[in-house]
């Protein structure tokens, strides 16, 4: 119990100061930066937000910058079941904006490498993988939608110190949540039912993850809750 306190202690931590860069990247930018076409890179910091519904044949958006905050205004990014709608490729990036990405191989991927990626407050719907953090340090998904995804809802592979919670992953093919060869990462207040294989998939339990408070009907380890 002490340890989950104390991790859900420095969880509450990264989160405030996430939401503080995104309140300093609206500060400095008074007009938003606006995004309206697919394959667009971003590569300067700032404050970003999607101006319309986008349509794509390849990837819809690749953020390889540090300190930058997108905003998906309600809007959908749609593909043609191949590619990613949105890729994190730097460090300290927050993803939200109750849009929806949906038709591709995976709908949003933290790259190798990333750091401190946030994503709230969206959908992954009809992808291969609705949201895959790999090899990423601290990432955050938190209040996301990950529902009836062709493989896996939530998938994080190789990551570390990492969270996802009070989210949702429902009717998946595979897997409601994975959580694979991935360390100190703490997943709670989930909901995940009606997956194919498993809603909560775990690698290991010796991997140091910690669960708890999560709803969900099948799993594969005994430690998670």
């Amino acid at each position: 119990m002490k340890n989950a306190a104390a991790r859900l202690r420095k969880t509450v931590s990264m989160i405030l100061c996430l939401l503080l860069v995104t309140l300093l990247l609206a500060a400095v930018s008074e007009a938003q930066r606006r995004i309206t076409a697919c394959g667009t890179t971003i590569t300067e910091w700032g404050n970003y937000i999607l101006a319309n519904d986008l349509q794509c044949s390849g990837f819809g958006i690749r953020i390889n910058a540090r300190l930058v905050a997108l905003n998906l205004d309600r809007h959908t990014i749609t593909g043609n079941n191949s590619d990613t709608g949105i890729s994190i490729g730097n460090s300290v990036v927050s993803v939200f904006g109750h849009g929806t990405i949906s038709n591709f191989a995976i709908g949003i991927a933290v790259q190798a490498g990333a750091e401190d990626a946030h994503l709230q407050l969206f959908s992954a719907t009809n992808n291969t993988i609705g949201i895959q953090a790999s090899q990423s340090i601290r990432p955050a998904i938190n209040d996301v939608t990950a529902d009836n995804n062709s493989e896996a809802g939530i998938l994080i592979t190789g990551s570390q110190n990492g969270e996802i919670a009070y989210s949702e992953a429902l009717s998946n093919g595979q897997y409601g949540i994975a959580i694979e060869n991935s360390f100190h990462n703490l997943i709670f207040g989930n909901r995940a039912e009606r997956n194919g294989m498993f809603d909560i998939y775990l690698s290991s339990c010796d991997d140091h993850d910690d669960f708890f408070d999560n709803v969900f009907r099948t799993s594969n380890q005994r430690c998670i809750h």
